[in-house]
């Protein structure tokens, strides 16, 4: 059930994702899938690693978890979610179309599986960019802790 959105609520939206790397091991990095779901600056950013395929994996997840935070939004297809880092390396969300609003993500991937959190914020409202950073990145920790609160 979803909650109600209240006018003073500046998040629009959440979206969480996990992929587990060894099934896009599966596919040839050639194959149709590549090309229609990922962008040519995503793939160059992925292969620039050693192993691309955990950081594919993380712009899949994260590409995923932006379209559910958007997903009441008219959003676009998941080629039309382009996923980009800054020098630092920080992950930003580049959507096409005109969904009015801006997503915070963190990415994140250990062993096989590569996880991602998405936070949409209504672009006149707004939160703190560094806030809802920090959220995502502590909602990443603890899907990826060992020791999830109950």
């Amino acid at each position: 059930m979803e909650a109600e959105r209240t006018d003073n609520d500046p998040i629009v939206g959440t979206g969480v994702d996990i992929v587990q790397i060894s099934r896009l091991r599966r596919i040839d990095l050639k194959a149709p899938f590549y090309r229609r779901v990922f962008t040519t600056r995503e793939m160059e950013y992925c292969k620039r690693f050693d192993d691309p395929l955990p950081h594919l994996a993380g712009v899949f997840a994260a590409k995923e978890a932006v379209w559910k935070s958007i997903s009441h939004l008219s959003p676009p297809a998941l080629s039309g979610i382009e996923i980009l880092h800054d020098p630092p390396g920080r992950p930003q969300v580049h959507l096409s179309g005109h969904v009015d609003c801006r997503v915070h993500l963190s990415i994140s991937h250990s062993g096989d599986y590569a996880v991602a959190v998405a936070i949409a914020v209504d672009s006149e409202m707004g939160i703190d960019g560094d806030y809802a950073s920090r959220l995502a990145s502590l909602v990443t920790d603890l899907i990826q802790s060992k020791e999830v609160p109950r």
